[in-house]
């Protein structure tokens, strides 16, 4: 069931207001994670503030913790109740909020009808004045749900189905809620995000030092991330899109539940809800099959550093996608180009690839996956330079 309006017009307002004041307040430094004692005692005061506000489909009962797997280290979810229908979100990133806030926004979305309503979860109540911060939200889980991800290698009829079903709704979302924009923002959307996530991984040093070093890549030289980005600084204008779409913004995979009636639910929404549709459209398309995107490469990699050394010889760390998923999202890339119409789309979608690869590789680094952080930084920085060589080179591989 929906929470009421009263949760998502006022206690919601309310707390994201506080959010923003506290954020003006005081800048919260970086704090373990909370325990499982706290996320629990978190969730039992969410649990009561719900039902106080008249949400019915809450009863208490047993709280299973399970650490998450994605980008954000300090996320908590706790299962609530035995029929598990809503998860706490908790941790002292005050990100937790504002990811509460993108799928209200998301969810109210009047050009889209009921679309993203659809789609994504009731959030039945937020904690603000943190740290920690949290929210309750709607659960897709098992055994009434599975992920996209794992329906991939389970079932492959059945993934290639709910995929197809997927693209059909992200290009009538993005179809519905274009707009044109005057000022375009390629600089921001793609480059910022690239130097921002390789300035985080020069960081760590010695534990990672290809990100300084000279690489070579199937005996191909390859420019250092800094020339790239600054090639791709003055040629940034041939990727300017028509204008923007409502979007997911972290679109893929594992961020898929399809249920036994074949429908779909998105979880984790980026914090913004207005940008380019290509960052959906690639980070589906790299999650996917990101080799195809690079002949060179299809099977394996051999690269190699300055003074010679050999650092990864192959490229298995990415899961083999069922044969077909791809093809419905590079239609996809051709209808939209077509009908918005955007005619720089197909150049912009190997820079959302490429945004997606390079920007996994800090968490890969912090969570000790040298090898993967490395295949993903070398992988992201070839496709970069191919980009930032013209729109010729580029045209055509979506």
């Amino acid at each position: 069931m929906e929470p009421t309006a009263e949760i998502l017009g006022g206690a919601l307002a309310a707390a994201f207001e506080r959010c923003a004041e506290a954020r003006v307040a005081k800048a919260y430094e970086p704090l373990a994670p909370p325990t499982p004692d706290q996320a629990r005692e978190l969730t039992k005061q969410l649990l009561a503030s719900a039902i106080a506000n008249g949400l019915p489909v809450l009863s208490e009962g047993p709280l299973q913790t399970h650490e998450l797997e994605g980008g954000m280290s300090s996320e908590l979810i706790l299962r609530v109740s035995r029929e598990l229908s809503a998860v706490t979100k908790c941790g002292n990133d005050r990100a937790v909020v504002t990811q509460a806030l993108a799928i209200a926004r998301l969810k109210h979305e009047e050009r889209v009808g009921d679309r993203w309503s659809r789609l994504l979860p009731a959030v039945y109540v937020v904690k603000s004045d943190g740290p920690p911060f949290a929210y309750m939200m709607e659960h897709f889980g098992a055994p009434a749900f599975t992920r996209l991800w794992d329906l991939i290698e389970e079932s492959p009829d059945s993934a290639r189905t709910a995929n197809k079903d997927l693209v059909l709704e992200m290009v009538a979302l993005h179809k519905s809620s274009f707009q044109k924009r005057l000022v375009p923002r390629p600089k921001i959307d793609y480059l910022a995000r690239i130097v921002e996530r390789l300035e985080e991984a020069e960081e760590f040093g010695p534990a990672f030092p290809i990100i300084s070093s000279t690489v070579v890549l199937n005996d191909k030289p390859l420019p250092t991330w800094r020339e790239v980005v600054d090639r791709l600084d003055e040629s940034i204008r041939h990727f300017d899109p028509a204008g923007v779409s409502s979007i997911h913004g972290d679109l893929h995979p594992l961020n898929v539940f399809v249920g036994r009636d074949g429908s779909l639910r998105l979880i984790d929404p980026k914090t913004w809800t207005i940008g380019d549709c290509a960052l959906d459209l690639g980070k589906c398309l790299h999650f996917l099959e990101v080799q195809r995107h690079m002949p060179q490469i299809v099977g394996s990699l051999t690269v190699t550093v300055s003074g010679g050394r050999t650092l990864v010889t192959e490229a298995s760390s990415y899961k083999a996608a069922a044969e077909g998923l791809t093809g419905p999202w590079r239609l996809a890339v051709a209808e939209l180009a077509r009908e918005l119409p955007d005619s720089t789309l197909v150049r912009r979608v190997p820079l959302a690839i490429a945004t997606s690869l390079l920007g996994q590789v800090p968490m890969r680094v912090r969570r000790g996956q040298r090898r993967e952080g490395i295949v993903d930084y070398v992988l992201g920085l070839s496709l970069l330079s191919d980009c930032a060589s013209g729109p010729d080179s580029i045209d055509g591989r979506a």
